[in-house]
């Protein structure tokens, strides 16, 4: 298929900076909304949403009450995370697939 009859347009994304995540920090705790967030951070509104949801923890005021408040370094923590877990979820599959294949004497039968 020629490239000029593809329906679909290239992905434009890219994960979020440190300080992009900071930015949304300062303009949340001044209450703007995520929309104009979104906006001025020229990003989906999707994302941001996304973002403050895995971003936000809950913290013991000095009275011994609880309030949720969103952190730009937790959510970056978890984003590092969750990019650390996914390659070895791939790798552990593929060792645990080749010591299968091993164990039934199929890689044993075949050259290679």
């Amino acid at each position: 298929m020629p490239k000029s009859d593809a329906n679909t347009t290239h992905r434009t994304f890219h994960h979020l900076s440190a300080t992009e995540r900071g930015q949304i920090q300062a303009l949340y705790d001044q209450g703007v909304t995520q929309t104009e967030i979104a906006k001025r951070l020229q990003i989906s509104q999707s994302t941001v949403s996304r973002k403050i949801k895995r971003g936000t923890v809950t913290q013991m005021k000095s009275d011994y009450t609880f309030v949720e408040v969103y952190k730009a370094d937790a959510g970056q923590r978890v984003a590092e995370e969750n990019k650390r877990r996914s390659g070895l979820k791939r790798y552990q599959s593929l060792l645990f697939r080749l010591h299968e294949l091993a164990s039934s004497g199929y890689l044993s039968t075949r050259r290679l």
